[in-house]
């Protein structure tokens, strides 16, 4: 079954094995994206905190 909703893929750019896996990923979601955040690793999220919720707002925010 294919995914039809839209999909934010954040790997951080140092990481290079999940980085591969979602830019694969990414390709089998019809609204998927991949953002690859620079200078971080693994825990993308805690190693830049600001780039990653700047991230989720804009999906999770209504549209304007």
């Amino acid at each position: 079954m294919a995914c039809t909703a839209p999909a934010l893929f954040v790997t951080g750019a140092i990481d290079e094995k999940f980085s591969r896996l979602a830019a694969k990923l990414v390709g089998s979601v019809k609204s998927g994206r991949h953002v690859l955040l620079d200078g971080v690793g693994h825990t993308a999220h805690l190693e830049s905190p600001d780039e990653f919720l700047r991230l989720m707002r804009s999906v999770t925010s209504p549209a304007k």
